[in-house]
């Protein structure tokens, strides 16, 4: 399993980090279409090429969606 870190210094793959008062929304353009689940503090995507793979995310109240090839992870800030 990969952290967002990781996966953002080793992908070739273009990642932004925003951090926002009440969140911080990492995302990833993939370059493909595909889906999301996230399971506890682990997101499983899974791109219409075939391609398969589990991001271990740092909490486990993260949301995640995919549109248009873009990953899209928000993490809540606690206070």
């Amino acid at each position: 399993m990969i952290r967002l870190q990781q996966f953002a210094r080793e992908s070739e793959r273009f990642v932004r980090e925003y951090e926002y008062a009440d969140e911080t929304v990492v995302a990833a353009d993939l370059g493909e279409d595909g889906s999301v689940d996230v399971v506890g503090d682990t997101a499983i995507v899974a791109l219409d090429g075939g391609d398969q793979f589990e991001l271990a995310l740092p909490t486990d109240d993260a949301t995640a969606f995919m549109n248009d090839g873009v990953l899209t992870v928000s993490l809540e800030v606690r206070a």
